[in-house]
């Protein structure tokens, strides 16, 4: 993997690690005190902070 600076997109491996089937459901916990005025909008592919990269969403 090439260096990039930090407030570009990273360069993931292709390799090295499992993916879930979509169509295979998932245990998830429900949060009764979730209200979605008070989280952020994150965008696949986001940098946050010039550090953080969105590279997925839970839910």
């Amino acid at each position: 993997m090439a260096c990039v600076p930090s407030n570009s997109p990273r360069c993931f491996p292709k390799s090295g690690f499992v993916i879930l089937d979509p169509k295979e459901k998932i245990e998830e916990e429900e949060v009764p005190f979730y209200d979605p005025h008070n989280f952020y909008s994150v965008y696949i592919g986001e940098v946050l902070a010039s550090r953080y990269q969105v590279v997925s969403k839970l839910g």
